[in-house]
């Protein structure tokens, strides 16, 4: 899915609306991206999380895609294409969330993602049939894990996010020299705000501030943050290659969401 999207979105109208056509392309890597890192979390629990935020993001794909079909961006055979595709991702997702949450881990190894659906399927296929109804609204529901950006508002050294993930809602500060860096590495808001709230690992550096990582291709996010009382102020932001920094992930000096 994320190779196709790529290869749709570097031509035609929608290669040059930059906002449209990186949004659809960070929500098709987003799914194998959540899938992998879920198979590798400890618990079934943790790894059904990621699984329904691949959920979301195959619900976003398709959301992102008929807007760009509205408009004329692409042609009906490639939305038709991306819909018959993100069907088939939410209906696999939805048994494996199934298989996972009554049976304990899988026997196929994601790291071989994004090869290996159909070995998803294979798996699922143990588990109870649903309908591609149920397995779109489940993807549906999968929308409210994301990290949701609700309120901006000015403050004297920036702005304060306001910022929603599941039920619980957070502020956090964005220094201006930190809206600065984001311009310079032309890396969203979005970006940042999931890297400080479900990092793949934090650590402590300089001034005892903590630097939190997220992957992004062969890019990481690495947003340095500090605490005024209980509020995070994002401090700075960088956007260098994983190999130089990260660390492997699960390292969590600090969490944001205890």
């Amino acid at each position: 899915m994320a190779v196709f999207i790529y290869r749709v979105t570097s031509s035609d109208d929608i290669s040059r609306d930059y906002g449209l056509r990186d949004q659809i392309r960070r929500a098709a890597v987003s799914i194998p991206s959540n899938i992998a890192e879920g198979d590798e979390r400890k618990t079934d629990r943790e790894a059904v999380r990621y699984f329904y935020i691949a959920k979301g993001s195959s619900a976003e794909v398709l959301t992102q895609a008929i807007i760009a079909y509205e408009i004329g961006y692409i042609r009906k055979e490639v939305f038709e294409e991306i819909e018959e595709r993100c069907k088939e991702i939410s209906g696999m997702l939805s048994k494996l969330i199934a298989a996972r949450s009554s049976c304990g881990p899988s026997p196929f190894a994601v790291r071989l993602l994004p090869f290996a659906f159909p070995a998803f399927l294979a798996h699922a296929n143990q588990t109870d049939q649903t309908d591609e109804t149920d397995a779109i609204n489940d993807a549906m529901q999968g929308v409210t894990m994301k990290v949701d950006i609700t309120d901006k508002r000015s403050h004297a050294k920036g702005k304060i996010y306001t910022v929603k993930f599941q039920n619980r809602t957070t502020k956090i500060l964005f220094l201006r020299h930190a809206i600065e860096r984001l311009k310079r590495w032309n890396i969203t808001e979005d970006m940042v705000v999931e890297t400080l709230l479900l990092p793949e690992e934090v650590l402590i550096g300089h001034r005892n501030r903590y630097i939190a990582h997220k992957r992004y291709e062969e890019h990481l996010v690495r947003a340095v943050y500090e605490y005024v009382g209980d509020l995070p102020v994002l401090i700075t932001v960088y956007f260098p290659y994983v190999s130089r920094y990260f660390r492997g992930g699960g390292i969590y000096e600090d969490k944001i969401l205890k």
